[in-house]
């Protein structure tokens, strides 16, 4: 009898532990800037790469995390905030494909404009994400809603590249920098972004979310990757309070650390923070 009792145990455990191994998403504090690791299927894609101050901070939390190997490195926008990174990660990892959206490179200093161009964009491997594109890990599916095709306009926060994550009935939308004007394009476009978890953009800055955008989203979670005494004041008040007033309930990098939403197969997620 003990040892049916011990078996059913140890088969329920193991059970629940595979099922929180689904689908990973995780929110790497990087103080100013971005860097999302999703996990699925023995995959990995990494969303933005932060700065090159938190580059090495980066490098050194996928490699605890015994990551060696990136199916997709997404660089949203080229601003220094969401790219930098890519100088630690690309030398020391093993990138199968790399994706950007195109756009005009926003960096202060040109030899890094010219390093990015080289080590990035110069490659075999380098593709262009758009509106349409889909990327797969295994039962999960990385969709692209923004920017649309063509000649891009607008600011490079403007063309940042939003990705729905999915896997069976949980999605989490990832809205990088997108402005007011992005937001209300993907309205038009009756662009399907509800979600479980919205990664508020450009840090709960005053030129993104509005209150039309968040209530078509639907989130029950809201993150903000945001560092520590931001000098922009990020994130807004405006943003904050609109957030309480919708009942979402809101993580915060600069407050809890990385951020990481677990899903198991049965679609069920639960939330868990480094702090």
């Amino acid at each position: 009898m003990k040892r049916l009792l011990f078996l059913i145990l140890f088969f329920g455990y193991s059970l629940c532990f595979a099922q929180e191994d689904a689908l990973k998403i995780s929110f790497i504090d990087v103080g100013r800037g971005d860097a999302i690791l999703i996990q699925s299927n023995n995959q990995c894609a990494l969303v933005d790469t932060g700065t090159l101050l938190s580059g090495y901070q980066l490098l050194d939390y996928l490699q605890a995390h015994k990551i060696t190997d990136i199916q997709h490195l997404i660089i949203t926008h080229p601003h220094a905030d969401h790219l930098s990174g890519i100088f630690f990660i690309l030398p020391k990892l093993n990138v199968k494909y790399l994706y950007d959206n195109a756009g005009s490179i926003d960096i202060w200093d040109n030899a890094i404009q010219a390093w990015y161009e080289q080590v990035f964009r110069g490659k075999n491997n380098y593709r262009l994400l758009k509106e349409g594109d889909m990327l797969r890990m295994g039962e999960a599916t990385l969709q692209v809603l923004w920017p649309a095709a063509g000649k891009q306009q607008g600011s490079g926060n403007h063309n940042s590249i939003v990705i729905k994550v999915r896997y069976k009935d949980f999605s989490c939308l990832l809205s990088a920098d997108i402005d007011f004007a992005a937001e209300e394009q993907l309205l038009l476009k009756h662009a399907d972004i509800k979600a479980d978890v919205l990664k508020i953009s450009h840090h709960g800055g005053r030129e993104a979310t509005n209150i039309g955008f968040l209530k078509a989203v639907k989130p029950k979670i809201a993150i903000i990757c945001v560092d520590e005494k931001s000098k922009r004041g990020y994130p807004e008040k405006r943003v904050l309070n609109m957030l309480t007033a919708e009942n979402i309930k809101t993580y915060r990098t600069d407050k809890s650390g990385t951020i990481t939403i677990s899903v198991n197969n049965d679609s069920r997620f639960i939330v868990s923070t480094e702090k």
